[in-house]
């Protein structure tokens, strides 16, 4: 048994955090509107906290061996122009809250990361998100086979029932069953023979509760992240892969009608397209700045308050056509690049590692949920969704903890008269101060000011 010693208690904390943060997050039955205080769901209340105890852990290892370009620089200049946007459109406080936590997603990322860099506790986190994927699930069957038949508020046409398990909304399920399907994905890429049967029968389980939400945007994303995930392995098992995925559309009751529904206007799409021309014309009338965080609501609510006889609904139900709405034209590219940025992520590794099947499968079935989760976010506002959200950063954390040792560039490579701003970077006092520590002493110390005063000091007392 391994002794725990002083210098494994930010490592315990921060993994302490990240746990509690998960099974919170699968746990709370939340009502549709899934608040706990106020507006505020129990993911927003969770993350600082969550945040709060990985902080150690960057301050003990610091950002080492992390993609920041162009990752951390996407969402270090995403977060300026959004923050540089509020003060030009927004005078109340409460949405330098909303800014806040999408400064706490960011930062969560590496935090993850760190903790993912060790093959045992990246295992630890498939297994959690394996277990809650599995939990839910079953809970979701249950739902689509109780007598009470609690589903039967979501019936769509033929369909007279969809579940939502803990989630309130079978759109919201969707978005969550998506990171553990990649979780037990990668789970399986990493153990050996023997545990890979109970993982193929957990992946058909979340498949079925994931079919069982009926979501249309869910499963395009599904079949589309599973797509990409099949290319960074071997191209040419495209189509066995799509196959495969197709089966269970032979199984589940009404779900061929329901995909074909997706090519009809019908009361689900007509709303949606009234919130994103309502989200639209509101982006356009601050095409640069944007009407700032949360601000689009005021131009979506009376929508939704007309479509739902009182339910007010709180998003776009498109989460680029939100950010566009909420930052203006630069903050949605900006946006974009993060997404991509991800992507490229997830590509770059798969060239790095293609010599090892493990690791391959483990990136490409990350890769896959974090190109599905893009998808879904056309049709939900899946990542301005708390709950989802912080699942989809565990999924990048995972993903960037995967590539620890593959992401930094040789020294040769930085010598490259074509790599100049990469060596620039990799010298430059900013990359100090935003990502070696978290003490601001520490920075000032090793910052090239602080080295040209200690210089002239000792100049000058040798000169006395």
């Amino acid at each position: 048994m391994t002794k725990i010693t002083k210098r494994d208690v930010p490592e315990i904390l921060a993994l302490c955090g990240l746990m509690a943060l998960i099974v919170a997050i699968a746990l709370f039955n939340g009502d549709a509107q899934q608040h706990v205080i106020s507006r505020f769901d129990i993911a927003t209340l969770l993350l600082p906290f969550a945040l709060l105890l990985g902080l150690p852990l960057l301050r003990k290892r610091g950002f080492e061996d992390q993609p920041f370009f162009p990752i951390g620089f996407c969402a270090v200049i995403f977060l300026l122009w959004v923050l540089v946007s509020m003060l030009f459109v927004v005078s109340e406080p409460m949405v330098f809250l909303t800014w806040g936590r999408y400064a706490c997603y960011f930062l969560f990322i590496p935090i993850v990361g760190l903790l993912a860099s060790e093959q045992r506790t990246r295992t630890m986190l498939y297994t959690l998100l394996v277990g809650v994927g599995a939990a839910v699930s079953l809970y979701a069957l249950y739902q689509y086979f109780a007598p009470s038949n609690p589903g039967a508020q979501y019936a769509a046409g033929d369909i007279s029932r969809r579940v939502f398990a803990t989630f309130g909304n079978p759109n919201s399920l969707g978005e969550i069953l998506l990171t553990p399907l990649a979780a037990t994905v990668a789970l399986f890429g990493s153990l050996k023979a023997k545990g890979r049967y109970a993982l193929g029968l957990i992946f058909l389980l979340e498949v079925a509760a994931l079919f069982l939400t009926y979501s249309r945007a869910s499963l395009l994303a599904f079949f589309v992240g599973t797509l990409f995930g099949i290319l960074l392995i071997n191209w040419k098992a495209i189509i066995p892969a799509a196959v495969l995925t197709a089966i269970p559309t032979l199984f589940v009751p009404h779900i061929l009608e329901r995909i074909r529904d997706s090519f009809v206007i019908d009361a689900s799409a007509e709303g949606r397209l009234i919130w994103w021309k309502a989200a639209i014309q509101s982006g356009l009338q601050s095409p640069v700045f944007g009407k700032g965080m949360l601000r689009v609501l005021r131009a979506t609510a009376p929508k939704s308050l007309a479509i739902y006889k009182g339910y007010f609904n709180n998003d776009s139900h498109n989460s680029y056509i939100q950010m566009f709405a909420e930052s203006g034209i630069p903050g949605l590219i900006l946006f974009i690049c993060i997404i991509g940025s991800f992507l490229w992520g997830a590509i770059y590794l798969s060239r790095r590692i293609k010599d090892n099947v493990s690791l391959s499968i483990q990136n490409a079935a990350l890769a896959g949920g974090i190109a599905a989760y893009a998808v879904n976010a056309f049709f939900e506002s899946a990542f301005q969704h708390p709950r989802p959200a912080v699942y989809f950063l565990v999924m990048v954390g995972l993903m960037i903890g995967l590539g620890s040792g593959y992401w930094r560039k040789d020294e040769v490579a930085l010598r490259d008269p074509h790599n100049r701003l990469e060596r620039w970077w990799q010298n430059s006092a900013a990359r100090t101060l935003i990502f070696k520590t978290l003490s601001p002493v520490d920075v000032f110390a090793e910052s090239k000011i602080a080295r040209l005063f200690i210089t002239r000091y000792h100049h000058k007392q040798e000169q006395k």
